[in-house]
């Protein structure tokens, strides 16, 4: 494994929390059906009822859509601008010299989206929970319930990344080389679980399609396979 830091086990985690460098976030979504006679092919749903419900012990709420993505577009989960990512961090504690543990229910990706947001904005020191919350309530460890308790602010400096990921319009800047692999979905998420085995693996050159298929196929100048 490449780095071996950026995948941490529960038991890893166990021994360190209660750090005061540790921040420790749960990252869910659910996507959900939307309701009849809408265009959109799913209702993306704050994780923060079952954060609520249980959660691991000092963890915070991370809510993807409502303070991580671009809200000036009806795409969803689009990267917002760096300043955005900035504050929004700050107010949740995330500091230049934090240690950070990401985590989210039921799958990984919400967890690496947000592994590979750091990533691009120049932060490395982030972890992926492995197994998630299901996991670390399968070993019967401790959990919490009620609202995040939070953690105090802090100043959040971004060291962009080029190339991390390709945004609106950029389709067309040499980006799709062959020495670069892009990964791409339905909105930008479960691509970054490729993107997190791919880093592990030892590949440099990688780039997210944000908000992906949720962009391409709106445009039909553009082709679409079906084999």
């Amino acid at each position: 494994m490449r780095d071996p830091q950026a995948l941490m086990s529960a038991e890893q985690l166990t021994n360190i929390l209660g750090q005061s460098s540790l921040r420790v976030y749960d990252c869910t979504t659910y996507l959900e059906t939307p309701p009849p006679g809408s265009d959109d092919p799913y209702v993306a749903v704050p994780g923060r009822a079952s954060f609520e419900e249980a959660h691991i012990p000092g963890a915070d709420f991370l809510d993807l859509q409502g303070e991580f993505s671009g809200a000036s577009t009806r795409l969803r989960f689009m990267m917002p601008a760096t300043a955005q990512l900035e504050a929004a961090f700050g107010r949740h504690g995330l500091g230049t010299d934090s240690r950070v543990v990401l985590y989210s229910i039921g799958t990984m990706m919400w967890a690496t989206r947000f592994w590979w947001m750091l990533r691009s904005l120049g932060f490395d020191r982030a972890a992926v929970l492995d197994g998630g919350l299901d996991k670390w309530k399968a070993e019967g460890r401790p959990t919490e319930s009620g609202p995040a308790r939070g953690y105090p602010p802090a100043t959040f400096k971004a060291a962009p990344r080029p190339g991390f990921h390709v945004a609106v319009g950029r389709r067309s800047q040499g980006v799709t080389r062959d020495k670069r692999v892009i990964c791409y979905c339905g909105g930008g998420i479960s691509a970054t679980v490729d993107l997190f085995l791919l880093y592990q693996l030892g590949h440099d050159r990688l780039t997210l399609y944000d908000v992906s298929m949720g962009e391409w196929a709106k445009d039909r100048s553009l082709p679409i396979e079906t084999d």
